[in-house]
């Protein structure tokens, strides 16, 4: 007999408990096949993790390895840049502390000199026209050229 046959030939409380447990055992296959991906998956994701963080290493190293060998490259060169300038600078300053102020003076007396001189010229500059004045002299150009045509 099939298991249908066998199913409508109980009762219905029979047959109601078997769907129970096909329902039950149904869940539990799930569950066991779901369970056994999530754990593939986890190792596997696990594993990749692993290797993300051990090429991430490398990486840093290789990184430090490169500035290290940068900072070795420009440092002498830095440092040789510096003692230039402090030596430059130094001799800058010893020279022509004296000749500095003497050339500073010079200038503000040039300053003074074109400060007269230019106030000079703005008074005689004559000032600037009003707009009023401006407005009669475009009608008295519109008359003139009307009697020009």
């Amino acid at each position: 007999m099939t298991i249908l046959n066998k199913i409508n030939a109980e009762t219905v409380t029979g047959a109601y408990r078997k769907s129970w447990l096909a329902w039950l055992g149904a869940n539990q296959t799930a569950f066991n096949m779901a369970q056994n991906r999530v754990e593939k998956l986890s190792a596997g994701g696990q594993a990749l993790v692993n290797s993300l963080i051990e090429k991430g290493q490398t990486v840093e190293d290789q990184a430090q390895t490169q500035v290290a060998s940068a900072k070795d490259y420009i440092k002498p060169r830095v440092l040789g840049a510096r003692e230039a300038v402090t030596a430059a600078s130094g001799n800058l300053f010893k020279d022509s502390s004296a000749a500095t102020n003497t050339q500073l003076e010079a200038l503000w007396e040039e300053v003074a000199k074109l400060s007269a001189t230019v106030t000079e010229l703005s008074e005689k500059v004559p000032a600037p026209r009003t707009r009023a004045k401006k407005a009669a002299s475009k009608e008295e150009l519109v008359k003139e050229e009307a009697t020009n045509a």
